[in-house]
């Protein structure tokens, strides 16, 4: 919701193509769109968030959630 409500229309970030999740650089070019989406959410919501959390999930899985 954060990256829809907060992001210029088309420049949203948590996204993944068709078949970048079947691939390993489709992968990680997938955490490399989310991590710093991540980083943003932290700071806007830092009531909900301490500011330490991290994405434990692989490339694989997270590519999978996206």
């Amino acid at each position: 919701m954060h990256d829809e409500q907060k992001s210029p229309r088309g420049q949203r970030r948590f996204w993944a193509g068709p078949k970048e999740q079947f691939d390993i650089e489709g992968r990680k070019e997938i955490r490399k769109r989310i991590l710093p989406l991540f980083e943003d959410v932290k700071e806007n919501y830092s009531n909900l968030f301490r500011g330490n959390e991290e994405i434990s999930l692989s490339d694989r899985a997270l590519a999978f959630m996206v």
